[in-house]
């Protein structure tokens, strides 16, 4: 949003502030460009290093 002015006048700054509000309440959570998604085949992969990592390692192997 950009505002007219240097310094903008108080309404000018109030209605930028109207037009940031409008356009936060139109946004998507799902049109946000920081979100993941994930292919299935990525899918598969993560649950599997998760399925891994739950079950860890020994930590003393009996060996003979």
């Amino acid at each position: 949003v950009y505002i007219l002015g240097c310094p903008p006048r108080p309404e000018n700054l109030f209605y930028g502030l109207l037009k940031l509000q409008e356009k936060i309440d139109n946004m998507s959570l799902a049109k946000r460009p920081t979100e993941v998604r994930l292919d299935d085949s990525m899918l598969d992969e993560f649950k599997k290093s998760i399925r891994i990592g739950q079950v860890g390692a020994p930590e003393f192997v009996r060996i003979g």
